[in-house]
């Protein structure tokens, strides 16, 4: 009692509640019997996010919200099961020796030390709300649990009958179900894009994507592959039989009431075939284009581009560099009520409403380029053609441009200069690319820094005059937290979420006189700059400037452009960079 006296106190000096409804509080706890904070939720007193943030403060720990965090499987796998549901506690991340383990009351001495004397770790405890921390308990270790049941059951069946072929494995195996089911939801729930199921020499490694980074999620016995296979092959409508040969599928899942689409591709390896899932959100709405995080300037002229009734408009980049989340939010700028848009996509990844939208079919015959002769008979304003995969796409995509529709798409390379080195490549016709190409916008995907545990360091010199790059005297860059510093509740590995960088290509009369000419990506680049175009390393540097995110994530998204920029000159330049 005198501890939740003193929580009560507490609560009545920081002006939470008033001492009559402590008063009331604690006479209702002595019926009831429950925590005085359940008693102040129950009876409407204080609301229960604003009370988790009071405990927080109250016991001197940071509060992380376990749906917006979810835990690394990895670390939570260093204590068991019984031990997180006795205590109510789940390890979220590990940093070095330290273990950040979020507790339902972080005052639980007893519990601390008993983590501490299993995992041999530091333990830095953080608050969490029970019901998260049971959630991620029962789905990291209900993981866990049918990944165990299904090496048992496939040890046990390979004991009772003779081997037989991999093609008849069994793919409604209770337990392989269970597992593969296990591993698509963990994969949602920690805000994966794609999962990866890896063959190695003697395990089978899964691995999850988050925020463009892969992250080891758990290893299992290689005896369990052809099963797991088997089973996403069923999903997505694959044949189980044929391992010889790539193979692409998809299938729907549905995960905490939102409906999610899972792109399957197999690729045979030595071990066995890999196999990753892209995972779509299918409910998540469309962005627009403010919310994407291009500059004002670039904004204002895509916007331009857009209100042009014809021509050609690119959005180019490597794979998972957010391209098809421009293109529907450049949609849904569009007056669809006034227009005719017609897109064609593999898959619809966004639903947009009054645009017509439709699906490619290869099994069935219909590809980009199929779909894309009946489109221009529909009488299109606005056509959007998910991806320029041959000749045949890019010489429609062109003539369509060139008969008074606005056509989108998108295609990769590595920058906007280089879109029309790769278009003559092609086998586009100079003077018909002159003519069609109206702009092009390439982008890449950069983490940001957690604001809560960035840490400042300043440049030396040789970098503040590379380039005529300068930083403001005594101004500091943020990086993300080292392994022997602190880690952070608030995020992964010192980032949390993504922004855009891009450069921005509006073809002028210059640009179109050298496409005429057939000059090389660095002529015009240099006319593309003098028009105008910001190229993306240098937007990258604004947001390093800005501490948005560190000068490391740029040159992941941007490697060669930062190396051509800074040549290493010393040591700390070169640590720095990475190189």
């Amino acid at each position: 009692m005198a501890r939740r006296e003193r929580l009560g106190e507490f609560l009545v000096r920081r002006g939470v509640i008033s001492r009559e409804q402590l008063q009331a509080a604690l006479d209702q706890q002595v019926r009831t019997g429950m925590l005085l904070g359940e008693t102040l939720v129950d009876m409407g007193f204080v609301a229960r996010e604003s009370l988790l943030q009071e405990l927080a403060a109250f016991y001197g720990v940071p509060f992380v919200s376990l749906r917006l965090n979810p835990p690394d499987p990895a670390a939570a796998r260093l204590v068991p099961a019984r031990l997180a549901h006795r205590y109510r506690l789940i390890p979220t991340a590990r940093s070095g020796d330290r273990l950040t383990v979020a507790m339902a009351n972080p005052a639980d001495i007893a519990a601390e030390d008993e983590v501490r004397a299993l995992t041999r770790l530091e333990v830095e405890p953080v608050l969490a709300d029970a019901d998260e921390i049971s959630e991620a308990v029962g789905r990291i270790f209900d993981l866990m649990h049918n990944a165990e049941l299904a090496v048992r059951y496939r040890a046990a069946a390979a004991r009772e009958r003779p081997p037989e072929p991999e093609v008849t494995v069994a793919t409604e195996d209770g337990p392989i179900v269970a597992l593969v089911q296990s591993l698509l939801m963990q994969a949602v729930r920690v805000g994966a894009s794609d999962l990866h199921l890896e063959p190695q020499e003697t395990e089978l490694r899964v691995r999850y994507r988050v925020d463009g980074v892969l992250h080891e999620a758990m290893c299992q016995p290689l005896s369990l592959h052809p099963a797991v296979v088997a089973r996403v092959k069923v999903l997505g409508g694959m044949d189980i039989g044929e391992r010889r040969l790539p193979q692409d599928g998809r299938f729907s899942l549905t995960v905490d009431g939102k409906a999610y689409d899972f792109r399957v591709s197999t690729l045979p390896s030595i071990h066995g075939e890999k196999v990753v899932l892209r995972i779509l959100d299918k409910s998540g709405g469309v962005r627009r284009l403010n919310e994407l995080g291009f500059t004002p300037g670039d904004q204002r002229r895509v916007e331009r581009l857009l209100a042009q009734p014809y021509g050609l408009f690119l959005v180019v980049g490597p794979t998972g560099s957010g391209k098809s989340t421009t293109l529907s939010a450049c949609l849904s700028h569009l007056d669809a009520s006034a227009l005719n848009i017609v897109t064609v996509e593999d898959p619809v990844e966004y639903r947009l409403p009054g645009v017509c939208q439709m699906q490619v079919n290869v099994r069935a015959g219909l590809t980009f380029a199929v779909a894309l002769r009946h489109i221009l008979r529909q009488d299109p304003d606005v056509i959007m053609v998910g991806e320029i995969r041959d000749r045949e796409t890019a010489e429609l995509a062109v003539q369509a441009s060139l008969t008074g529709h606005l056509v989108l798409s998108t295609l990769h390379t590595n920058d906007a200069p280089g879109t029309v080195a790769r278009l003559l490549d092609m086998g586009i016709e100079p003077i018909l690319l002159a003519s069609a190409l109206s702009g092009v916008l390439a982008q890449r995907l950069v983490r940001l820094l957690c604001p809560h545990c960035r840490q400042p360091y300043f440049l030396p010199r040789e970098l503040r005059v590379a380039e005529g790059w300068t930083v403001e005297k005594g101004k500091p860059l943020y990086r993300p937290p080292t392994s022997e510093e602190r880690p952070c509740p608030h995020c992964r590995m010192g980032y949390a979420g993504r922004t855009v960088i891009s450069e921005l290509m509006v073809v002028d009369d210059a640009i179109r006189s050298l496409i005429l000419q057939r000059a090389d990506t660095e002529a015009v680049r240099e006319a593309a700059v003098i028009g105008g175009m910001r190229p993306m390393r240098e937007e990258g540097l604004r947001r390093v400037l800005a501490g948005e995110t560190s000068l490391e994530e740029v040159l992941r998204v941007t490697r060669s452009t930062v190396q051509e920029a800074w040549p290493a000159h010393s040591a700390d330049h070169a640590l720095i960079l990475g190189g």
